[in-house]
């Protein structure tokens, strides 16, 4: 924020760095065109042979073998304090072609609603996809490395439904309150005349019901219908009778609500962009704010800067990086402080995907240049599991950490668990 009277009395603005080191172990994902079940999993093994020879030895893939996917390393940023704040990270890639994943409380289990597409079948490249699905994947034994794969029965939120999302559903971030999963999504389609349209829809569903099965959800429709372009909303249920939704990717707008159900725009903005900073072309809202054991609330964003890194992508000039923001434990709409660097930024080649990455990242990233956040779960106080995407087209897992002295300081750390070497059989319908 620019009012300075907003700010949190700190003794000097943090800092961020991020040191990496990489380490030689692999989880193994392969996407398949056919259904996959229990009497595949030789076949996926095969594959998955073939896939690594191809990936050690930098081959070109055969035509019958080339939507078979990726091979990993398994990275881990280690930890590097630097004056107040500082920041470790490790993910993991979880699987491919999917991308935009928001967490799902669900008993003790891990579900993740996960953006997803296939390619056209008059595919020419990778850019050529069909419109984005939303389906859902459940962890493995509470283990939130292993999930199942994605078959068309485990979509729930589905384009060809509605006439307002008929070119695509993207964006989910999912709050549980009161017994009701209240679903946010990007509605996408196009106007007569193909101009893009974006509206911020709504789906609810009863926790009584089966939240993993289509038929449980029910449409709400835009939030805003008279707004061409609304998306990315992140619901913060600050009491019984205030409840705040920030949204959109220019600046972050503000709605209020009563019943979680209609939303009235305020006209108000909680941030903007900012020039000559991490966050100068745009900001968009991540998953809900989570209150901290001070009593705030710690609020992720999302941005991009324009850049000149060379990618393969015509006409991509962005890079997308991890924000935050402290939001007042009293009064929510009154910022507290803010990252004056991004948490972390694309720099391996799986978030890359740009023309320095490896052939096989190089030619696979649907979106170079791309770290973003849409779900996040609390596992302790301060302390968070985050799930986020890469380039459009994987899936990461890291943890998150703050922590209290003279300042706020914030870090992302090593999920311990993280340490297994996984085959993942993914198949999208």
């Amino acid at each position: 924020t620019d009012d300075d009277d907003n700010k949190m009395e700190l003794d000097e603005a943090p800092t961020i760095i991020l040191q990496k080191k990489k380490f030689h172990l692999y989880s193994y994902i392969i996407h398949v065109d056919q259904k996959v079940d229990d009497d595949n999993k030789l076949l996926g093994k095969i594959l998955c042979l073939l896939h690594s020879i191809y990936y050690i030895f930098d081959l070109r893939y055969p035509e019958h073998l080339k939507h078979f996917v990726e091979l990993t390393d398994f990275y881990m940023r280690k930890q590097q304090n630097f004056n107040k704040l500082s920041i470790t990270l490790q993910s993991v890639i979880l699987k491919l072609r999917t991308n935009q994943n928001a967490y799902m409380p669900l008993n003790e289990d891990i579900v993740l609603a996960v953006r997803v597409q296939n390619l056209l079948p008059t595919e020419t490249n990778i850019y050529d996809v069909a419109p984005s699905k939303i389906a859902v994947s459940k962890s493995v034994n509470n283990d939130q490395l292993k999930y199942t794969y994605i078959r068309e029965e485990d979509v729930i939120i589905d384009p060809a439904d509605q006439p307002y999302q008929i070119a695509g559903a993207e964006d989910p971030r999912i709050v549980l309150y009161n017994n009701t999963y209240y679903l946010f999504y990007t509605a996408v389609s196009k106007t007569d005349t193909g101009d893009w349209l974006a509206h911020l829809a709504l789906a609810t569903c009863n926790a009584v019901n089966d939240p993993l099965k289509k038929q449980s959800w029910q449409y709400h429709g835009p939030l805003f219908p008279n707004h061409s372009w609304s998306k990315s909303g992140a619901l913060l249920i600050h009491n019984q009778t205030h409840s705040y939704l920030f949204f959109n990717d220019s600046s972050i707008a503000i709605a209020v609500s009563e019943d979680l159900i209609h939303y009235e725009l305020t006209g108000n903005l909680l941030f903007t962009t900012r020039e000559d900073r991490f966050d100068s072309e745009l900001v968009e809202a991540g998953p809900e704010p989570q209150r901290l054991s001070d009593g705030n609330y710690l609020f992720l964003y999302n941005s991009a800067r324009q850049t000149t890194i060379p990618n393969p992508k015509p006409g991509w000039r962005l890079e997308y990086n991890l924000g935050w923001v402290i939001l007042d434990g009293q009064n929510p709409l009154n910022i507290l402080a803010r990252s004056d660097e991004p948490i972390f930024s694309p720099d391996k080649d799986w978030e890359k995907c740009d023309n320095s990455s490896s052939t096989f990242w190089r030619t696979r990233g649907l979106t170079p240049l791309v770290v973003f956040v849409e779900g996040w779960k609390k596992i302790a106080n301060d302390q968070f599991l985050i799930w986020y995407q890469g380039c459009d087209t994987t899936v990461g897992v890291a943890e998150l950490k703050v922590a209290f002295g003279n300042c706020f300081i914030l870090k992302m750390s090593v999920p311990v668990m993280a340490f297994s070497l996984t085959l993942y059989l993914l198949a999208l319908g």
